[in-house]
Formats: C-alpha cells, sequence, structure tokens
C-alpha cells in the first residue's frame, strides 16, 4: 500500500533550468504570495534582477530581506495597488 506524502516539499522535485536570464530585469506584480512568489523565486534562481509589486507593504518588505539573503540576485520592492490608477 502507497504510503500518503507527509510533507509536500519532498513529493515534487525542483527542476534546475538555463534560461540565461543573469542581469535581465523583471517586473513581478501580486510578488507577495502563491503563484507570484513562486515566479518571483523562479526567476532570482536564474540570476534574473527582480523588482517585486504587491500592496502589504510589510510583507514585501520582510520576503524581501529573506529573498536576498537565499538568492544572490537583485532585488527591489515596491508597495502598490495596480488596480488603482492613483497608486500607479
Amino acid at each position: 500500500m502507497p504510503q500518503p506524502h507527509t510533507n509536500l516539499k519532498n513529493k515534487y522535485r525542483k527542476t534546475e533550468m538555463n534560461l540565461d536570464l543573469n542581469d535581465k530585469n523583471v517586473l513581478i506584480t501580486g510578488a507577495s504570495q502563491g503563484i507570484g512568489l513562486g515566479i518571483v523565486k523562479g526567476f532570482l534562481s536564474e540570476g534574473a534582477n527582480v523588482f517585486m509589486v504587491s500592496r502589504g507593504h510589510k510583507k514585501l518588505t520582510w520576503l524581501s530581506d529573506n529573498l536576498k539573503k537565499e538568492y544572490n540576485s537583485k532585488l527591489e520592492t515596491l508597495s502598490c495597488d495596480c488596480s488603482d490608477k492613483n497608486d500607479m
């Protein structure tokens, strides 16, 4: 009988790719959680310079501090609501 996965991190193996993104600039909105955060990590792991945009300033700052420690790429942040033209 197969054992259930107790740790989902081990269920999926990380795929290494070389997309030649070193020093390419990337802007990602919705970058503080979910798919947006996953995209941020993917681009950082490929060596891109990432500009994270999200509404939550505190969470964005915390994530930025931790991601800068984990990845050796340039990372900048901006807190704004992209659905509000006055924030743009």
